[in-house]
């Protein structure tokens, strides 16, 4: 019959590491939940109109577009931030 052995002092450091996770954990991830308190929103919108009357062509041209900035800023963690953006370009008139 085999039996797993377990060095003593690896055996003490396995036991502290199990005690002590959870308490490092809180002081550990204290800025990552501060960060993720502080997110702000990102919001923008534009809408643009565009005429163009060129005297070679017979018709003028006009576009009607709205721009949209969508996304969010966490605060900072570690020294370091997450900016999540996206943008669409819509025509409105065709």
């Amino acid at each position: 019959m085999s039996r797993l052995s377990i060095p003593g002092s690896f055996g003490v450091a396995l036991l502290l590491g199990a005690v002590a996770a959870p308490l490092l954990a809180d002081e550990v991830l204290a800025p990552l939940k501060g960060a993720i308190g502080e997110t702000r929103p990102i919001a923008d919108a534009r809408m643009r109109i565009e005429t163009v009357d060129q005297a070679p062509f017979p018709d003028a041209a006009e576009s009607l577009t709205l721009r949209l900035r969508l996304g969010f800023e966490t605060g900072k963690a570690w020294g370091t931030s997450l900016l999540v953006e996206g943008e669409a370009v819509v025509p409105l008139v065709e």
